[in-house]
């Protein structure tokens, strides 16, 4: 027999494959692992493919990856052991295009800014489309119409998200998938380390921002008075403060990606 005729040694199975999320049936995996035990289920199925909410998520019924650590509350390691008796072959989704903004990766980016070893995990946009359009008054490049013409917005405006700095920056990073921002209420400890400022002059700042962020009221609009002098630190510290909710999409270009493909598999 010729070697490329020979038979794979594990070849997948040509049954029905059955797609779940681990909540599908019941509230975790181990529903649908009693419901697959019963005998109408009886090789019906061949293959089970796993909605990616098996992992750790936040959006998107598991598409917005945080790791890929099994989700302990709709999972366990029993339910895995489960199937493997009842002969499924299990299929996983790896999400290679982006991650969750609560990935290890994307707050170490947040803590660390330029320092962060991720700075280049994710699309730099900036740095994507140097050269290749203009520079915008918000701070990043609208690309050249050629360009734009071949793009598929998932979303209105140009997909991108301004990521806060330690040094106090805003970056834009490319962010196909849903974004959300929220900006927490201060304490006047948070402004301790602004020189100067002493501690009820903090409470008034404070109490002044904390009421414009409920209103839902743009900082940078808003009267310091006699603070005025303090205003760009407590902006500062204001958008350090901000949580973020979404993807972001990861850059192909980086060797840190390709490490991480490969430890994830």
């Amino acid at each position: 027999m010729k070697s490329n005729d020979a038979k794979p040694t594990h070849a997948l199975p040509n049954g029905v494959m059955l797609n779940v999320y681990p909540d599908s049936v019941g509230k975790t995996l181990a529903d649908t692992v009693s419901m697959l035990r019963r005998p109408e289920f009886n090789n019906l199925f061949s293959l089970l493919y796993i909605m990616p909410s098996f992992f750790n998520s936040d959006l998107d019924r598991g598409f917005s990856i945080i790791d890929y650590d099994r989700n302990e509350n709709l999972s366990c390691e029993e339910d895995l052991k489960s199937l493997h008796k009842l002969n499924y072959v299990l299929k996983f989704d790896m999400v290679i295009n982006h991650l969750s903004v609560g990935s290890p990766q994307f707050q170490d980016l947040l803590t660390n800014g330029d320092e962060s070893p991720y700075k280049d995990f994710f699309v730099d946009w900036n740095e994507f489309w140097a050269d290749k359009g203009d520079m915008s008054e918000d701070g990043w490049i609208i690309p050249k119409k050629e360009y734009l013409d071949q793009l598929f917005m998932r979303k209105p405006g140009l997909p991108i998200l301004m990521v806060s700095f330690p040094d106090g920056t805003d970056r834009p990073y490319w962010n196909t998938f849903y974004q959300e921002i929220t900006y927490k209420e201060l304490f006047a400890e948070d402004l301790k380390h602004i020189k100067g400022l002493k501690p009820h002059q903090s409470e008034t700042i404070t109490t002044m921002v904390n009421a414009a962020i409920r209103e839902k009221i743009d900082l940078n609009s808003v009267d310091f008075g006699h603070y005025a002098t303090y205003k760009k630190a407590v902006l500062s510290t204001y958008k350090q403060h901000r949580k973020y909710l979404g993807q972001m999409d990861i850059n192909a270009q980086s060797e840190q990606t390709w490490e991480f493909f490969d430890a994830t598999l």
